[in-house]
């Protein structure tokens, strides 16, 4: 009896032993769970809090952008009224000696008098009868800045709604490198004419040339005279060079007024050739923003062509090929990497941090790169991309989620694709593709789900 009381109490001993080592493996492994949900809930609320911060930074940004648009619209307003009542007092003025003078009755001082007077009311008449069209852009937000909200999917066109030859010289040395459309409804395209000229034309949606300006490169400049452009108003386009001029082009009358940023680049220690590679616009503070080469640089402008400021890019971004403003972020396509990201351009500091990248595409198998970067009314992104670094191969379009997060859809293009844009019709909002060599714009359709 005494050994099976012994036995039994080395077994009983043996297996609370064994429960015991289970218990504290259970306690360990759900301290461990624990431990790591509670990790992932922290990182989960650090990205919460990291984006609220950048969501808050965005709107400050976007308040202050349409505070400062408000003030510079308020003094617009007020000169515009200031006009009509010079206008009101010089009517009134004229009406006053025409009364006095037709209330004499006498023909001899009418036969005298009337010819000045029809001299002196013919201008007023006329400055009266003009028409301002500068006065929509005075609202505070303008119809084509409101997104459409709500919107689920666009689906671009299986097929290419029209192809048309933009009318614009063409020879050897040829070359279009930039579209930008406005809210006038006009195209604008931009690039290469010879190896001394470049050119901003302005055409119609049927590729109808109605004005091109020639922009003569710099006397001694080594650089290519490559032209890129972007709209900042209803009625202005922003411009620059690749003999650094950046200039603001006025598409009503043709009227262009250009300055030189060479002397930016002069302090940058860097190897290689440096120059002006693309541009884009914050329209609501009217800002214009200049990508380059080799510099890791963004020059930043006002709609007068001062400069501002320069903000550093990401170390990884040497080459900017485009940007595109997007609600207080910075869209990037990059050469050099073949990255397309958004970065912060925040004015309070001077360098700007990766937000998060764009997921490339994965198709046919070889590395693709960034061309051209665009938007449409829903806040959907579409990038255009090369199979090769010169423009030359063949070319996809992606379409991301507004956050660019999501690869949407991927289609395929006409080779030799080099830049696109949005433009506003009658029939709907339309995505426009122009080739580098030919010439050619297509002409897709955006339809909305």
């Amino acid at each position: 009896m005494k050994e099976l009381k012994t036995e039994m109490e080395e077994k009983i001993r043996a297996i609370k032993d064994e429960y015991d080592r289970m218990i504290k493996i259970k306690i360990r492994e759900s301290k461990e769970k624990e431990d790591t949900e509670r990790n992932e809930t922290e990182n989960r609320e650090l990205k919460i809090v990291e984006k609220m911060n950048r969501l808050d930074a965005v709107m400050n940004e976007r308040n202050k952008s349409i505070d400062e648009q408000q003030q510079r619209k308020l003094r617009e307003t007020q000169n515009l009224s200031d006009l009509c009542n010079r206008w009101v007092n010089k009517f009134e003025n004229l009406s006053t000696i025409s009364s006095s003078v037709l209330d004499l009755h006498n023909h001899w001082t009418d036969a005298q008098c009337i010819p000045d007077i029809r001299a002196a009311s013919e201008p007023l008449v006329e400055d009266i009868m003009k028409d301002f069209p500068e006065i929509e852009s005075i609202s505070d937000i303008t119809m084509d800045d409101l997104p459409i909200l709500c919107i689920d999917r666009v689906n671009i066109s299986h097929n290419v709604e029209s192809v048309v030859d933009i009318d614009v010289i063409k020879g050897n040395e040829f070359a279009l490198t930039s579209i930008a459309s406005t809210g006038s409804g006009n195209i604008v395209v931009s690039g290469r004419l010879s190896q001394d000229h470049s050119f901003i034309t302005v055409i119609k949606r049927e590729g109808r040339q109605i004005r091109q300006n020639n922009i003569e490169k710099v006397k001694g400049s080594s650089l290519r005279p490559f032209c890129y452009c972007a709209a900042l108003s209803r009625d202005k386009i922003a411009s620059v060079c690749g003999f650094n001029q950046v200039g603001v082009y006025n598409i009503q009358d043709g009227s262009f007024t250009q300055n030189s940023i060479t002397s930016l680049f002069d302090d940058i220690k860097t190897v290689g050739t440096k120059y002006a590679s693309c541009i884009t616009t914050d329209s609501i503070r009217g800002h214009i923003i200049v990508g380059t080469l080799n510099t890791g640089l963004l020059f930043i402008f006002d709609e007068e062509l001062n400069f501002i400021r320069a903000l550093k890019l990401p170390e990884v971004m040497k080459w900017s090929r485009d940007i595109l403003y997007n609600e207080g972020v910075l869209l990037i396509c990059d050469r050099e990497s073949g990255c397309a990201c958004a970065t912060t351009i925040d004015t309070s500091k001077t360098e700007a941090e990766v937000l998060y990248e764009f997921p490339k595409p994965d198709i046919d198998g070889p590395t693709w790169y960034p061309l051209s970067i665009s938007k449409d009314r829903a806040g959907l992104v579409y990038i255009l991309w090369s199979d090769n670094k010169y423009r030359t191969g063949k070319c996809i379009i992606t379409q991301y989620s507004q956050d660019g997060q999501q690869l949407l859809t991927t289609k395929r293009t006409e080779d030799g694709a080099r830049c696109m844009t949005t433009l506003m019709t009658e029939e709907g909002e339309k995505l426009l593709v122009a080739t580098y060599r030919s010439g050619k714009m297509l002409c897709y359709g955006l339809m909305q789900e």
